[in-house]
């Protein structure tokens, strides 16, 4: 059976398709304090499962973060083993938080009108704040590699609880931490043993997944399916042209390849925003036919 083809930019489409579901959900959702009507059980049972349905891209937030750090661990650590006089890898890093940071910043009035109808509101935080709370978490975590195993396991739980008790204090959806986590945190060919039950990565993003809120589930299976190209060192899973073709189609391939990743590479910085203000004017459609 030919293995499905999932690309970054499905799981960016996906992700967006995923927030405007849970902003049109809260939009829709009715006042708790109003009488109990059949249109009030209408708009209540919509709104929950459309936020339950936008929880299937907490997963894939939390894998595109992922693919983000590990290709600057992977990039500092060549550049590293071939002497060349480049950026440390915290360095790089730290201007990623940087920018990640700004993002999170510039998408928070639009996501915040979206979701209830005011410019600022801290009820309820961008999720892109729970990426920032994870590499800030990651930084410490790989800082703490030149400790004693004692000391790792010490500092390291006491990162991972900060983490978590950061995004609670700051409203941010602590499914996306979680997730992110994981995906960071374990290492892929790790195995933890306990007596008779092997805990791998595959399972532990099911258990998270699961304690998410089942529909997680959805978003891990599509990572698992995954054949995506390797966007940032070059490598690529998917054959352009064959052997009967000629040295200007293969040129014009490599070219359309390294447009297409550039393309790919981008789409979330833009999208995401897109999609929040797509979602913006719903809410706005939403208040003016529904809020009167």
């Amino acid at each position: 059976m030919k293995r499905m083809r999932v690309t970054r930019r499905t799981v960016v489409i996906w992700i967006c398709v995923c927030t405007v579901l849970s902003i049109v959900g809260a939009g829709i959702a009715p006042d708790p304090d109003g009488l109990a009507t059949s249109t009030f059980d209408i708009l209540f049972y919509t709104s929950t499962i459309l936020e339950v349905l936008s929880w299937m891209a907490v997963p894939l937030a939390g894998w595109l973060l992922f693919q983000r750090v590990r290709a600057i661990r992977s990039i500092s650590l060549t550049n590293q083993g071939q002497g060349r006089k480049s950026l440390s890898y915290y360095s790089v890093l730290g201007r990623y938080l940087v920018v990640l940071t700004i993002f999170a910043l510039l998408c928070e009035p639009l996501y915040d009108y979206a979701w209830s109808g005011q410019w600022w509101n801290f009820d309820r935080q961008n999720p892109v704040w729970g990426l920032v709370i994870t590499v800030v978490a990651i930084t410490g975590w790989d800082a703490l590699s030149t400790y004693s195993m004692r000391s790792q396991i010490t500092s390291r739980i006491l990162i991972i609880i900060g983490a978590l008790v950061w995004a609670i204090t700051f409203r941010v959806l602590i499914s996306i931490v979680i997730m992110s986590l994981i995906f960071l945190m374990w290492p892929p060919e790790y195995e933890l043993s306990l007596k008779m039950f092997t805990l791998n990565r595959s399972l532990m993003i099911v258990a998270g997944s699961v304690a998410c809120g089942i529909t997680p589930l959805v978003g891990s299976w599509l990572v698992h399916r995954m054949d995506v190209v390797n966007e940032y060192n070059g490598s690529s899973s998917k054959k352009y042209g064959g052997v009967t073709d000629t040295r200007n189609n293969a040129v014009r391939s490599k070219k359309m390849q390294v447009l297409s990743r550039r393309f790919n590479q981008a789409m979330v910085w833009w999208a995401y925003p897109l999609a929040l203000l797509l979602a913006v004017i719903v809410r706005a459609v939403i208040m003016t036919w529904f809020v009167r």
